[in-house]
């Protein structure tokens, strides 16, 4: 009987569909921050922004803090991260725990804003990040520059404009004008706030509150260009695909230079299996922003599955070339000198992008199911081990791990992989098809026929499990049955060589009988 090999080799880059559940870590940790932040609010300043502001300077006081903890955390468990990687994290993993707001009148007649807060960043959360990061294929420091510059930007502008106020009062000039232009620069302040927000739902995995967040901040501002990139992406990540498009169009309507939002959309056309439009808007990214890694590899990605080999390695070494602590790239370029067999370049790709970042359960699994060509069982099942203990709803790394202990002949722990994938996804026809095959080599061929039966219910176009069921068939004397499921395989599938084979001597030995 021949094993189903289920598990693609996968690529990693971005926008999967689901958000990865990860296991609790035993030894999680809550680390506490604290920040205070204080805005003098002008006679003429809405309170709203007033208290944004405050509370946005208590914020980066904390998250000064907690990225100097989570530095030295990753750090500990040997990944490697950038500057903006950090702040990306920082902003995923903290949380505001409480926060207060007071007013204090000053005696020239100002009023002092003062924001505390109290702010939590839990390892376990660390964990997730560094699991999934980019994993959709977004560049996450990008957007995290973007929306900051955007607010240091209209904060310089919103002082600038307080002092032109002030300078023209104190000349007794009018200034209604520029207050005007200065509520505008309020509302700009306060959307970009609420995208911050927004954003940092979203990485954290929250992605209703983003979407939420996303469309307070359009509504306050309907040209914040990164809202709509948010709120796309937000978008995507609930299933809306049509709508996500529509975001990130609008998106480069405000702002044509957007990369990312071509790049959002690249992806989304990969997901959607229309390569060509997911080329066209790689290249546009590509174009706009060419020393950005990710949009190599995440390019070489559709040119590999389109079987351009070659355009898609040029693609990864470009990748790695702007940026060598890219693991997508390697994982990535792992998976192609995998396939084609080269299974040194392939491991040494794999063991390059978890030094990088050991976070990561699919390059685990990728690894692993090289491990498992080569035929080091003990290996794959450790890396298998190591991708289930980051998340335990991966359900590949269950899948190769079933198909390393059927190698071994350990039939009830291959069973209980396969089963478990089979609780995540009980649609999973090809999981029923091999779970079929341990049990009709351990001899159960009842459970083995009702497993190729439901293969075959998911996908009555599945040749092999006729196949199958078939010789299972036989091998409990029902030969009109077995010679029945040969000829589908081969009705379904006329080049099944073991169907073939099957139904000959099949043919044969019933003859041979009479």
């Amino acid at each position: 009987m021949k094993k189903q090999n289920v598990s693609s080799w996968k690529i990693v880059v971005s926008a999967l569909l689901m958000i990865l559940l990860v296991v609790p870590l035993a030894s999680a940790e809550k680390k506490i921050f604290h920040g205070t932040g204080e805005y003098t609010m002008s006679d003429y300043e809405t309170p709203a922004v007033a208290e944004q502001r405050a509370l946005a300077y208590a914020k980066q006081r904390a998250a000064e803090q907690a990225g100097v903890y989570v530095d030295t955390y990753t750090k500990m468990e040997k990944v490697q991260v950038t500057e903006d990687r950090v702040n990306v994290l920082v902003s995923g993993a903290m949380r505001i725990t409480a926060q207060k707001v007071e007013r204090k009148s000053l005696s020239d007649g100002d009023i002092r804003i003062v924001a505390n807060i109290t702010a939590e960043v839990d390892s376990g959360d660390l964990e997730r990040l560094l699991s999934h990061i980019s994993k959709d294929g977004m560049d996450n420091e990008s957007t995290y520059r973007q929306l900051k510059e955007k607010i240091v930007r209209e904060e310089t502008e919103i002082e600038n404009l307080k002092k032109r106020i002030v300078e023209l009062k104190q000349k007794g000039a009018l200034t209604n004008d520029l207050q005007i232009e200065s509520k505008v620069k309020e509302n700009e302040f306060l959307s970009s706030q609420k995208a911050k927000q927004g954003y940092e739902m979203w990485l954290s995995g929250e992605y209703k509150k983003a979407l939420i967040l996303a469309e307070e901040a359009i509504n306050i501002n309907v040209k914040n260009y990164i809202a709509y990139l948010i709120r796309g992406s937000s978008l995507y990540k609930e299933g809306k695909y049509d709508m996500a498009l529509e975001d990130y169009n609008r998106c480069l309507m405000i702002n044509n230079q957007c990369a990312e939002a071509y790049n959002s959309q690249g992806y989304l056309y990969y997901e959607r299996n229309d390569n060509d439009k997911a080329i066209e808007k790689y290249n546009k990214a590509i174009s706009l922003d060419p020393k950005k890694s990710i949009y190599y590899s995440n390019r070489g990605m559709v040119y590999y599955r389109m079987n351009n080999i070659r355009s898609a390695m040029l693609d990864y070494d470009e990748a790695l070339r702007l940026d060598n602590k890219n693991e997508y790239a390697y994982n990535n370029r792992g998976n192609v000198y995998t396939n084609m067999n080269e299974l040194d370049k392939g491991l040494y790709d794999y063991n390059k992008a978890l030094s990088i970042n050991n976070k990561i359960p699919n390059i685990y699994c990728n690894r692993g199911m090289l491990f498992l060509k080569k035929g080091e069982v003990i290996n794959a099942i450790k890396d298998c081990d190591k991708a289930i203990s980051i998340n335990d709803r991966y359900v590949d790394a269950y899948i190769v791990r079933g198909n390393a202990y059927s190698q071994k002949r350990e039939f009830e722990k291959a069973i209980s992989d396969y089963s478990i994938v089979l609780l995540i996804n009980p649609r999973f026809a090809e999981v029923y098809y091999n779970r079929g095959l341990v049990y009709g080599e351990k001899g159960d061929y009842k459970n083995a026929i009702n497993d190729f039966n439901k293969t075959i219910e998911i996908n009555p176009k599945f040749s092999e499990a006729y196949d199958n069921r078939g010789l299972t068939r036989w091998y409990t004397k029902d030969y009109e049955g077995a010679i029945r499921d040969f000829q589908k395989a081969l009705e379904v599938d006329r080049n099944n060589s073991s169907a073939n084979k099957h139904l000959t001597l099949a043919y044969e030995y019933m003859k041979n009988r009479k």
